[in-house]
Parts: structure tokens; sequence; C-alpha cells
């Protein structure tokens, strides 16, 4: 089914860039409004102008035409009011001129519009598509664009502060040194007018009423002064949530008189247009022409004169771009001597995230830095516009305070509040420096020269100019000491050669301050200098540079004339070839930079030659195109000259490279069901293709001309390569948004030693008229040809202006890009991938103990430096297959707890296999434990065995470590919130599960938390588009569910690898490390709903969980208790968290357990094996930790959620020491939180000796473990006791371990002396009872024994006396609780008949025992033990022995009461 257009296209938005730390659900962005000049537009309607699902065939767009105004020259005219309106008036003349034809046309027909001058368009509201078609046919028409609204993001991270001032200029005003400014230079911005196009501005607040231009003292005039986009308002206001014009107006011009000195140039006055209260491309456009005409608030009357000095520029794309948008309008601007200045964008710290306006060439953009002066993790880097340096420079813009809507204070990060840092700085420039008034250039350079050198080299540059920080920081200072700030002349002249001007020649004063210009067409050049003696420096290429000392005088002007003499000139020639095959290139384009000399191209045979090149030092470049990486070299010109270039293959990580060459199309035969637009098709492959290591037999075919080997994807939006996202394995002829329309089609056939996936008479989506051939052969080596036929080279859509060419491995992390969005395609052409020469080394993987397959086992070839230059997994079967250039290897394969194997391998012959197995060596812990459980009393000693013995084939190396069961439980109750019903079984959040009422209750409680929740660590995600789930193992795993992949950071926030997280499902949810296996294991939120685990070392899925009912649906929290080997699994659609049994489990996947929360709406879940307990955030708008007892998910105490709002509660996981590692879904940032619980590893009571050491093959040790009460309370202590080994199979043994301590025990040895048993369990010897203690009552009462062995008990003599009679036991003083009687009872004759011997037993007058008879338990000479647990409410407990008329009389051998606080 067709989507809507409006969801179709990639857009991009200009919305206020303080969204650097702004809500992730911005990502999604509307389009660009894009009125530069390209040079070759695919269509004159732009795709999209006229939804097909509308129901009526018309649309508001606009007109855009060809003319463009001359007003370069404006910028030799001084006076500031004749400069402005000579632009303005030569802007209307043209637009009036080139918009006759169509506003005639319109005003005919009655149609509305809407015409503009700074910008050549007119918007035509509610015009047909044939209007449209009607217009474009029109001569000076050169496109039809659709309007675009953009959105305003609310910034998360907004702090506000009271009203009090901090009695100190802000931080970010003092970085920059303009307080030093304010004091030393005796200027803070007079006579400056600053203003910004923003969402408006907050007219009245302290800190800016006094600084606005319409404040007349006691009353206000907004003519000229406020324009209001939307027409709603002649007051001045703020549209914005998060007040970011009255913000970033406050950073520029701040100060309220008192203790609020917020702005750099508070002597400075301002105005406003809030033409990004909407973010319309018309507001915006309007905005920019009232900045260069301001009018009365009716909009007439307009007066160039009033038009600002510098204008701020808060806003840009969310997604970087380097699209054209008002680069028309910032030209004129700068025509007139408007400073234009731009934040850079916040979708860093990638490279090449400058957001457009400020990417571009002409645009002064700024990035952002902290308080420690380090760069912003947001802040948007380079290059911008064809390789541009960006940002241009770097300024405060991290947790900046301002002015904010109210009257009030608080903070934003952005590169949005860095740019007004930039335009205050240049107010009080400005203000000190008049002669540099309107002087763009000059002021630019000025900038660039005194800017703080910052050396950061990730993305490009030098140390002093590059794409992380661009010049550097903000230095006000050192910019006004730079400037002609005292008595100033002007220096000016002609550079003239043979009598003639000499045009772009570069002019360079030394002195007093140090200037550089070039000069005009006409030779001519002008600098305003502070007075003294200069050398001037003048030079221009074909002519010999000349030097030259002049004087300037105050007020004054000295002209100074330089001629130039004619350099000698020499001829350069020389060739390019190949650096790979050695052959020539042809068709390479040789430059010789910087020189207003044409470039040349190489011939067939790869040669070059420029005819005459002056006598010099040049840098020459070579390009042999998209296959090979551009060449510079330097090049001295002193006579003829010859400089050769080899080109260096482009190549990705894997080795692929390209070449390009005719092409031999060859057309399918067989049609594939492959029609319409968004639609795939499966085809099976007549051979298996080798692709980046692997081998695919199947491949999936996507309507929007890209093939992958992995799942059917469409995806028109097309990427840059690589990307983790789908598709993978990917084949990309031609990815663009296409349309299989009738009479197009894909056909498949075989060729000679391949198949051919050939696309024929292809579409653009929305554009029928424009039709392409293309087609993928891959040939049974690997390689693979795109080849290409139909291509209009008048059409660069049809070029690839808007397409992906290119392949990608499986992974997504390599990729080998020809290119993106670029018309870089030709008609009749083929490029074709492939790879070195090369070879196969292939094998198994076993273990030398039991033969069977290692699975995930690493191999690795090794280059004789040492590098690896390939590394691969073994599958399940244990095999593995790794393709290797010519070489000699050293090929080791290597499993966690296993020797490494090593080879030896030479690849000498294109297509040979090499097998080589390995079976790897380990040991095999056999582990044989005693029953480590014992009950003693305080100051008490026991000890069992454990014997470990290695039954492998390699040493073994083991180490006995503890975890304490049991303790550290926080004990305060929490509040109960509210259910759920179920809505959205895949949603990111639980919002949606709630009533409109049940939000309103929620948001409107003020809960307490009851437990710590210290942020320890916090930092942004970078790269991702939402932050959810997470896991930890030393690292931070990220799980982004927009893009499906997850992301490595160090606990700094520094990102590391990224790898794709597409299990099958909808997206990928929480995460926990499963420590017996070392996998990160994941929810799969959607499709099996199972648990996936992954190799954290290459991305590699390494097993699944899966189980009833769990899986029924999906789930989102995910934890894994490593003692037990369980998961614990839930999410909110159910409220219920499960315990699932993990690997070592003879049912993996299995339901142990189940329990449902007190909240239901669960997002992420940890858990911590010392306190033994589940730690719980929810999705809410009150967000929580809970602390939760895994066994009846019982609330024990809550810890507040960093943050509140929409929804935040994502991921969590649980570090080393116990403290949580949480994500928030708004604001992608990560918390480190401390718990108060702390993940211990050292048991008091427990040791073993020896605690660790190593066994040879076949041998053994036997470990002591004791546990010692001394010092412990009554109660039950539990343990595990570990024994971790390197053993390969089975690393880790745990055995349980505990500790009864009971307030009260007494153990008699009925009828016999004092006893110490086997388990060294105290027996006391009977006595009769005296008061206040204990012993036995009764009459008829005697005592017997024996001397012939007992049965059915190692401790004989405990059985061998016995008390019998009429008689009871009593315990004086034994405190309320639960107690554990124990009894034990024998017959001395072997052949007792039952039924001789028939008697009761009551425990405080409840029988526990009724017509016990021994004989017939357990017959003669052997132990009838009982254990009995009663209640005791405290006192005298007895124990009575009651005898049955005609019985024998009751006996009893052993008696022991313990108290039991555990049951």
């Amino acid at each position: 089914m067709q989507l809507p257009s409006q969801r179709r296209r990639r857009y991009l938005a200009a919305v206020l860039s303080v969204f650097a730390l702004v809500s992730a659900v911005l990502a999604a962005t509307p389009a660009q409004a894009d009125f530069g000049r390209p040079a070759e537009p695919a269509s004159k309607i732009e795709p999209g102008v006229f939804d097909p699902d509308a129901v009526k065939d018309s649309a508001d767009f606009w007109v855009r035409f060809s003319s463009s105004a001359r007003t370069t020259s404006a910028t030799a005219i001084e006076d500031w009011t004749e400069r402005g309106q000579f632009v303005v008036d030569q802007l209307k003349a043209t637009a009036d001129q080139s918009q006759a034809a169509v506003r005639k046309l319109l005003d005919e027909r009655g149609i509305g519009y809407q015409a503009h001058w700074i910008t050549n368009a007119i918007l035509v509201q509610d015009g047909s598509r044939a209007l449209a078609e009607e217009l474009a046919a029109l001569d000076g028409v050169e496109q039809i664009r659709a309007p675009r609204t953009y959105e305003l993001p609310e910034p998360v991270d907004a702090k506000p502060s009271s009203g009090m001032g901090t009695n100190a200029v802000e931080w970010g005003v003092a970085n920059i040194n303009a307080d030093d400014v304010w004091s030393q230079f005796g200027v803070q911005g007079e006579g400056v007018v600053v203003a910004n196009i923003d969402s408006g501005v907050d007219y009245d607040h302290p800190a800016l009423v006094g600084q606005y231009r319409g404040n007349e003292g006691g009353s206000f005039d907004h003519n000229y002064n406020w324009f209001d986009a939307t027409g709603s308002s002649d007051t001045p206001f703020d549209g914005a949530g998060n007040s970011h014009g009255t913000h970033t107006m406050g950073t520029m011009v701040g100060d309220d008189g008192a203790a609020n000195q917020i702005g750099v140039a508070p002597g400075a006055t301002w105005i406003a247009a809030n033409g990004c209260n909407t973010c319309s491309d018309a507001d915006l456009i309007e905005s920019g022409e009232w900045m260069l005409e301001p009018t009365d608030l009716n909009g007439d009357n307009p007066d160039v004169s009033m038009r600002p000095h510098i204008v701020n520029n808060s806003w840009g794309s969310i997604i970087p771009s380097n699209d054209p948008f008002m680069e028309d309008i910032l030209i004129e601007w700068a025509d007139s001597g408007i400073f234009g200045v731009w934040s850079n964008g916040n979708s860093g710290s990638a490279c090449e995230t400058s957001g457009s306006p400020g990417s571009r060439t002409i645009n002064y953009s700024v990035g952002a830095y902290d308080v420690n002066n380090n760069i912003a993790g947001f802040s948007g880097r380079g290059p911008g516009q064809d390789g541009e340096i960006k940002p241009s420079i770097s300024a405060p813009g991290v947790n900046v305070r301002s002015s904010v809507n109210g009257g009030g204070y608080g903070s934003l990060s952005g590169t949005s509040m860095a740019a007004p840092h930039t335009a205050g700085a240049i107010a009080l420039l400005w203000s000190a420096a008049p002669a540099l008034v309107g002087d763009i250039e000059g002021t630019r350079a000025l900038l660039n020269d005194t800017a703080i050198d910052v050396e950061n080299l990730q993305c490009g540059g030098t140390a002093d100019d590059n794409n992380v920080w661009g010049e550097g920081r903000l230095d006000a200072l050192a910019l006004l000491e730079a400037a002609p700030t005292g008595e100033t002349g002007t220096l000016s002249g002609t550079v003239t050669a043979a009598g003639a001007p000499v045009d772009g020649a570069t002019v360079t004063v030394a002195g007093p301050i140090e200037r550089e210009t070039t000069t005009a067409a006409d030779g001519t050049y002008s600098l305003v200098l502070t007075a003294g003696e200069y050398d001037v420096t003048v030079s221009a290429f074909g002519y010999e540079t000349a030097t030259s000392t002049a004087t300037v005088t105050a007020d004054g002007t000295t002209t100074h004339d330089v001629p130039l003499e004619p350099a000698t000139s020499h001829p350069v020639t020389g060739t390019v070839t190949d650096a790979l095959s050695g052959a020539p290139v042809a068709g390479a384009t040789v430059s010789i930079d910087g020189a207003p000399v044409e470039p040349v191209t190489t011939g067939a045979n790869g040669t070059y030659a420029f005819a005459a090149v002056p006598a010099g030092s040049y840098e020459l470049t070579a390009d042999g195109g998209q296959c090979t990486t551009a060449l510079t070299q330097a090049l001295t010109v002193s006579g003829p000259s010859t400089l050769n270039f080899a080109l260096p293959k482009r190549t990705d990580g894997y080795g692929y490279f390209c070449t390009t060459g005719p092409s031999d199309y060859v057309e399918g035969t067989d049609l594939v069901a492959l029609t319409g637009d968004e639609s795939t098709a499966t085809v099976a492959l007549p051979f298996d293709f080798p692709f980046y290591g692997d081998s695919y037999d199947t491949a999936y075919l996507s309507s929007n001309g890209h093939v992958n080997f992995v799942a059917p994807v469409t995806n028109y939006t097309n990427t840059a390569l690589p990307n983790a996202a789908a598709p993978n394995a990917t084949l990309a002829p031609f990815w663009d948004d296409l349309h299989i329309q009738a009479g197009g089609g894909v056909y498949t056939g075989a060729v000679d030693g391949g198949f051919v996936i050939e696309y024929r008479n292809i579409s653009f989506f929305n554009v029928a008229n424009l039709r392409i051939d293309f087609s993928v052969t891959l040939h049974e080596d690997g390689t693979v040809t795109y080849a290409y036929r139909n291509l209009d080279p008048a059409q660069a859509r049809e070029l690839g202006n808007s397409a992906t060419v290119g392949i990608e491995n499986a992974a997504g992390n390599d990729a080998l890009q020809y290119s993106f969005n670029a018309a870089a395609l030709s008609d009749d052409t083929a490029i074709t991938f492939a790879l070195p020469p090369n070879g196969f080394v292939t094998g198994t993987v076993t273990d030398a103990n039991d033969d069977l397959p290692i699975d995930g086992a690493t191999v690795a070839a090794v280059a004789p430096d040492g590098t690896v230059v390939r590394q691969t997994s073994t599958d399940a079967n244990g095999d593995y297959s790794m393709q290797l250039f010519f070489g000699a290897y050293t090929v080791q394969a290597s499993s966690g707890g296993y020797e490494t194997g090593s080879e030896d391998v030479l690849i000498n012959q294109d297509g040979e296999v090499n097998t080589v197995d390995y079976a790897l060596r380990t040991g095999i812990a056999v582990v044989e434990s005693d029953e480590l459980s014992w009950t003693i009393t305080e100051g008490q000693t026991r000890s069992g065995e454990v014997t470990i013995t290695n039954a492998g084939s390699a040493d073994l190396a083991w180490e006995a470590s503890e975890v304490d069961r049991g303790s550290g439980r926080q004990t305060a109750p929490t509040p109960a919130l509210m259910g759920s019903s179920k809505v959205d079984p895949n949603a990111t959040n639980a919002l949606g599960t709630y009533s409109k009422e049940q939000l309103a209750d929620l948001a409107a409680r003020d809960m307490a938390p009851t437990a710590p929740g210290d942020v320890l660590a916090e930092w942004e995600a970078a790269g991702v588009s939402v932050a959810w789930g997470v896991g930890f193992d030393g690292d931070v795993w990220v799980s982004d569910p927009d893009a499906i992949t997850n992301h490595q950071y160090s606990v700094e926030g520094e990102p590391g690898e990224v790898f794709p997280g597409n299990w099958g499902g909808v997206w990928n949810g929480d995460m926990a490390l499963d420590a017996s296996s070392g996998a990160m294991c994941q929810v799969n939120v959607g499709g099996d709903n199972a648990i996936h685990c992954f190799d954290t070392g290459d991305g590699t899925e390494q097993y699944v969980i899966s189980g009833s009912p769990w899986n029924g649906i999906s789930q989102r929290g995910l934890a894994y208790n490593p003692v037990d080997d369980v998961f614990y699994i839930g999410g909110w659609n159910e409220g219920i968290i499960y315990t699932v049994a993990g690997q070592s489990h003879a049912d993996p996947g299995a339901t142990l357990a189940q329990c449902e929360t007190e909240d239901v709406s669960i997002a992420g879940l940890a858990y911590n094996p010392t306190a033994d307990v589940l730690w719980m955030v929810n999705s809410s708008l009150t967000t929580f930790i809970y602390q939760i007892d895994p066994s009846d998910c019982a609330t024990i105490s809550t810890i507040e959620f960093p943050e509140q709002g929409s929804g935040p509660g994502a991921g969590l996981e649980m570090n080393a020491t116990g403290e949580l590692w949480a994500t928030s879904q708004l604001t992608n940032t990560a918390y480190l939180i401390d718990t108060g619980v702390p993940n211990a590893s050292d048991v008091p009571w427990l040791t073993e000796d020896p605690s660790s050491g190593t066994l040879a093959p076949g041998e053994s040790v036997t470990v002591t473990v004791t546990a010692d009460s001394t010092g412990l309370e009554p109660n039950l202590y539990e343990a595990t006791l570990t024994i971790a080994t390197d053993a390969g199979r089975v690393p880790n043994h745990q055995i349980p371990v505990s500790l009864l301590v009971p307030a009260y025990q007494v153990g008699v040895n009925a009828g016999g002396a004092a006893y110490t048993d086997g388990d060294q369990d105290v027996w006391r010897a009977d006595k009769q009872y005296t008061a206040g203690t204990w012993g036995w009552v009764g009459q008829r009462v005697e005592v017997s024994s024996t001397n012939r062995a007992i049965g059915g008990t190692d401790d004989d003599a405990l059985f061998q006396n016995r008390r019998s009679g009429i008689f009871s036991y009593r315990f004086d003083n034994v405190p309320a609780g639960t107690y554990e009687v124990e009894l034990g009872f024998a017959e001395f004759q072997a052949n007792m008949l039952p039924g001789r011997r028939v008697f009761d037993v009551s425990v405080n007058g409840d029988y526990v025992l009724v017509n016990h008879d021994v004989a017939a338990e357990v017959r003669g000479l052997w132990a009838d033990q009982h254990t009995i647990v009663v209640e005791h409410d405290g006192g005298a407990l007895n124990v009575q022995f009651h005898d049955r008329f005609g019985y024998q009389l009751p006996i009893v051998n052993a008696l022991r009461v313990t108290d039991r606080p555990d049951l």
C-alpha cells in the first residue's frame, strides 16, 4: 500500500538547535526548504508537491526563479543606509522583472500568492497541478517546490533557577573574556544593534527590557523593532515553552543591572523576529527579508537604516545536512553589512554532523564546549559543504544560564547557546572598532586569527583549524586586541601588471596589526588599519611576489599601488596510474590547488599536461574518480617539470576495491514477481555466492534498488554506507525511492560464470517520466558488477543525486560506498567490486577431551608484523572459513579456557583452499562436595570438604569465591501505583497502558523515594536515536530501538562498537550479561519475544532462549542471576516477572516461577546476587527504581529516577559493585545511580583452604570449607561457593552453603553420656529435670543400652542408649519462635515384632506422633528418626511420651530442640 507522500520523503527540520539534549522523538524530521540555486534540478516540479492520496489535486507551492541580483558591489559603499538601500533596490528590481509574467498570470486568475524579493520566489496558495505545470514551462522559472513547516523542540535539560543573581558574570561570559573587554576597553557593545530570528523574545524581562531598541523610557515603540511572523501580536513575545529566543537574546545582551550579568554585550540594543515560532519556510524567509529592510507593525514604510548589524540564528537542521536553505538571503545580508551567526547543530559526536545552514561554506557557524573547555558531545562536527572545516569557531554552550520567560533564569545546552556568545563578541568588536562595521570578511578573519587553538583531529583538519573545534575557542579580549581600535586610517590602492588590473591578488600587511585581503576585479583593495608603518606583500598567480612598505596616518587615506611582474612559465606534465595494477588511469582530473588554472584530464594513456605554469611552489591533486583516493603532491616549478601520480585504490576494511569502465550490459531473461512500490521478492541463487567472507544461496530484492542476503527489506530511505540498520549484507546498485510501474520490471538470468539481476525501465516514486536501467551481476568468485543504461546526463536524479551506490557487509560496519546522494553515475558504464587475489583457510575447531565442536571459537589470521588481518568465529558445528589475500599468516584458534592452537599458512594461489583443523586442550573440573549445611550456635565452627579433580588435557587454574545470599536488603515500603490495561504490546513506553485519568493522577503524585539515588555519573549516549536497553560487561551497552542497534560505551561514555540488534522482532529491548557464557543477552520485543544472546566482540548471535508462557507476549526488562543460572524477564503488558531457566538447566527457557509486581509498568530489570534482590525501573509519569524480592515480587524500597516526564524509564543493569546503570529514553542520557545495596563478594563467616591453585591433568585437591558462627546473631545465613576455573566447557561450579545459628538448641543423648556426632554436633548427657533448666520428668523410668550396631545411621552410639517409661522432657525458658524437634528411636531386638511397642508423642500438648510403632516402621536395630516443626509461644517446652494400654512402654534414644528462625 502506497504511503502518503509526506511520510515517504527524506526530510530535514529547521529547528532551534537546543536539541543537543532534546527528546529523541524529534528524530523524525520534516522536509528541507531549499532556496539555494541547484545547478541541475532533477525536475522543475519537485516530487511530493502534490499528494497523490489527497482529496483535491491542488496545493500551496513555491515558484523559484533563476535570475539573481548583482549586489556584491555594495560592499564598497561606506554609508550604512546607502549600502543597504542599494542591495534592496537591486533585489526588488530583479524580482519585479523575473516574476512579472507569473504575477500577471496569477492576478488574472485570482489566485492568491505572496511574492518575495530577498529570495527570488513566489508562494502560490492552493494552486492546481495544471497551474504548476504551466508555470514550470515559463522561461525563468527554475523549480516548483513544496512548502515546509518545521517543529519547535522542547529542551528536556532546561534547569530553572531563581531570580537571584550569581553576583558574578556567567561562566560563558567570563570564559571568552568578555568581562575583561568591558574593563580594559570600556565598551559593552554601545552603538551596535543585534537581532535574532528565533521563537521571539520576552521583551520586558528585567535583563532585556533596558536594551530593547523599542524602549523609549516611559513607553514602547515596536515599529521597526519587532516582526511577528505569525501576525498575532504587535507586542514582542516568546512562543516557545523553552524560552529559546529569550534565552539566546539574554546571552547576547542580558543584564538586569543587579547581579544577573548574563550577556556578552549588555551595552548593545536589540530587535527580533519570531520566524521560528512556527519555523515554516515562509516565516523564516519573511523574517530574513524584514531584517534587511525593517518595516512598521503594518508591514509598511520600510527603512533599511533600521536594519541590525548582527543577526543570531540558533536554529538549523536536526539531521546533518549541507542543504542551501536561506543561502541567497545570507549573501544579501553580508552584502548589506549584516553579520549572520549560526549554530552548527547538535547531532555530534560523529563526523559530518554539522547542520544546515551552519554547514554551508558562506555561513559562520559555532560549536559548543563546556565549563571545563571540553567539546560538547552533542556539538556537530564537520566537514561541511565541499569539505569545509566546520564549525567555524566554538563558544560556551553547555549549561548556559540566561533569561527565560516570565522574568526568570534557567540553563540550557546546545550550539544554540554557543552562537549568541559569538554574536555578542562581534558586537563588542564593532563597538570598539567602528571601522569594521559591515566588514564581514575582515571580522571573520579576526575571529579566526584570535581564537584559541584546540587540537582534535577526530574528523580531520589541523591543530589550529579542525572539524571539531573549528578555529578554536572564542576569545573576545584577543579579538579586540587584534582589531584597529585606536587611531585608524585607510590603506588602499590598485594592483596592476603591465598597466592592467590584477583580480584576486592577495594583499598582506604586517605592522601594528596584521590584515589580509584580496583585490577586486578592477585590481583595487582597501583596508582600515591602526595608524603606523606596514610591510605590504602582494602575491598573485602568474606573477612574482612584490614587497614594499607603507605608512598609514590617522583619519587619512594612504594610496599604495603595487605593480607586479609576470613570472616565467613552464610546462608541467605527468602520468596518472593505478597504484595497484600500474595501469594508466584515463579520465582522471589533475588540478593545481588554489590556482586560477583550469584542471586537465588524462588521456587513454593516463598522461596530462599543463602548457604553461608560472614558476613557484604548488600542490597538484589528481582525482581518478570514485574508485580511487585523490592524491595531492607538492611541486616546485622552476623549469619544465614532470609529476607522476600513482593513485591508491579506495578499499573497505575487508579489502574490496572497485573499478569503472564501459558497460557490457547484460539483460535478464526471467521476470521476477516484483512490482509496484515498497515490495520485495526472494530469489534462489544458482550457486553459493561468497561475500565478505560469508556464503549465501538466497537474494532478497527490493523495489527500491537494493539487494541483500539476510532478509526481505524494502526501506526506501537510502542512507550512507556502512550503517548498522537494515538492510545489511547489501548490494546497492541504485538505492533510491523507486517505483516499478507498467512497462518496467526486474529480471534474472544466468550469465557466463555468474547470475544477473536486472532492473529494467524503473521509475522514481512520484516521477513517472524518468526511467532508468541498471543491473547487478554476481560472479562465482565473489566479484560484483553494476551496469547502467539509459541514464540521461541532464537528469541528476538519474545519475544518483538521491541514491546510494555501494556494497556493505552483514554486520553493517564495513562497506565500500561508491556514492551517496551524488550525481556520480554515467550512462553505459559499469562499476565492478572485487578483491585482490586470495585463497581460503577452512577447518573445524574441537575440544581435545571429547572431540566435540567448540561453538564461537575465534580464528584469527595474524600477519608477520603481528597485525590481525582477518578474524572469524566457528559455528555450532565448530566449522570456520576465512578468506585471505596472498601472503604468509599464522592462523590461531582460541576460545575461553582453551589453549590456543596455531598453524602457519601460505596463500599464494588464487582460489586455493587450505584445511586446518584444531583440537584445543583444556582442563575439566570435576567438583565433588560434602553437604555444606550446618546448624550451630554462636561461637562454634564446622567444616566440610570439596574435592576438585582435573579430568582434562591441560592445566586447570581454579579459585574459590563466595557470594553472600540474602543479606543487605532495605526494608522501607513503597506506595502502590496504578494498574494498567493492555494497548500496544510493542511500544517503547507504558504510557499508552494508562487511562487519561490514571495519567493525571500519576502526574499529581508527590512520591518520596525511600533509598539512596545519587547520580554518580551521567553522559549522553552519542549516536543513538533512542537510548533504551542497558547491559554491562565492564563496558556499558545501550540499545537503540529506532535503528535496532546495540552500542558499546566506556563507563566514561566514549563510544565503541555498534552491532545490529535485529533478532526478527519489532525492536531490541533490555540486556543482561550471561556470566556463564560471557554473552550479552537481550529481550527481542515482538517476533519470537525470546532472549537472544550475542558475542560482544563481533555482535554475532550465539544462542537463543525461549519458553512458554512468557514468550507469548512482548517483554521489556531482563536480568540474570549467575548463582542459579536463571533469567528474570518481564514487561508492562502483563506486570509479571518470570524466572526462566538458563543454559545449564535441562530445559533452558522453562518457566521456573513467576510473580506480579506492585507497579505493573515494568521496563528495565537488574539483579544483585549479594542481596538476592531485583531492581526494576518503571515506565510512567512518576518514574522510580524499585527494589524487589525475586521470590514474590514484593516491593522492598524505591529510588527516585533522575528524570521525570513522559516515561523516561527504559533499561537497567547493575555494575560490579552494586550501582545501577540506567538510561532515559527521553534525553538519551545514561546514568550511574547509587543504590545503597552493595554487591559484596566476601562472606565473613566462610573460609576456604586452599582458596586457589593450578591442577595438572589428573591431579586433585581437597578444599576445606569452614563456617564460623562467632559473633553472628541468631539467623539463617546462606552463601554460594563458586569454584571458578579456566575450563573451556564448564568453567564455573556453584555449591550452596547454609549456616543456621539458632537462638536456642539443646540435644540430648537419652539414657547416655555426652556425645559428639560425625557432624561435630554435641549431644548432652541425659539428666533429670531441675527447675530453670531442662531434663526428664516421669515414673517407671529406666535406662537401657546395647553394644550392637544400629543401622540407618553413622552415629551408632547415639542410638545405643535409651530411656523408657512414662515420662516427658521439659525445657524451661525457651524463647518464643519456630522450633524443630528431632526424635530418634531404636529397638534393641533384631527380631522385634510390630505391634509390641506402640506409643504417642506430643509437644506442648499437641500430638505429633500417634500410634507410633518403631518396629513397624524400620524393624529392630535400625535408627528411626523424625523431625517435627512446632510453633512455641515462649516459656517451658514439653515433649511428652504417652504409653498405650497393653503395649510396652514408650522409648526415646535421642532428642534435640532447635530454634529455626528461617522457617
